[in-house]
C-alpha cells in the first residue's frame, strides 16, 4: 500500500510541477503557458515548420498533407478523450478519492497515451515512406527536438 501511495505522490507531483513557476513577486503562480502537456498545440501544427525544415517538395507537401490529413479523425478524439480523463485525474488525486480509484484512473490513461503514441508512430512511417534519405535525418532531427519519441 506504502508502494501505491508513493507511485500516486510522484505521479502527481510529476504531472503538477512544471505548472508552477515563480511570479515577478516570488509567490508560486500556476503559468499554463508553461505547463508541460504534450497535446496542447492543435493537432497539424507542426505540419508546416516540417516540411519547411526537410525541405519538401511541392508533391511531398501534397502527400504528407494527406497523410497527416487522413489520421486527424483517428488522433484528435483520442488527445481529447486524453486532455479530458487528465483533468479527471487530477480532480481525483486532488479531491482524496481511494487510491484504488485514482490507480485505475491512471491506467486508462496510461492505456489511452499508448494508443495515442501508436497512431502518430503509424503516421510518422508512412511519412518516412516518402522522404529520401537526407529528409529523414532532417525528419528525425526535427522529431528530437520537439521531444517526440
Amino acid at each position: 500500500m506504502l508502494y501505491v501511495g508513493f507511485i500516486i505522490t510522484f505521479m502527481v507531483l510529476g504531472t503538477m510541477l512544471p505548472a508552477f513557476a515563480q511570479s515577478n513577486d516570488a509567490s508560486p503562480t500556476i503559468n499554463y503557458q508553461r505547463q508541460s502537456n504534450k497535446f496542447s498545440k492543435p493537432y497539424g501544427s507542426h505540419l508546416k515548420p516540417l516540411l519547411q525544415r526537410i525541405q519538401a517538395s511541392p508533391e511531398q507537401e501534397r502527400r504528407i498533407s494527406m497523410i497527416v490529413e487522413s489520421y486527424r479523425s483517428k488522433i484528435e478524439p483520442l488527445r481529447q478523450s486524453y486532455k479530458d480523463k487528465n483533468q479527471d485525474f487530477l480532480k481525483s488525486v486532488l479531491s482524496g478519492m481511494s487510491p484504488e480509484i485514482v490507480m485505475s484512473k491512471q491506467i486508462e490513461l496510461g492505456h489511452l497515451y499508448c494508443d495515442i503514441s501508436s497512431q502518430y508512430c503509424l503516421l510518422g512511417l508512412e511519412v518516412r515512406r516518402i522522404l529520401n534519405p537526407e529528409q529523414i535525418i532532417k525528419y528525425e532531427q526535427y522529431k528530437r527536438e520537439q521531444d517526440w519519441k
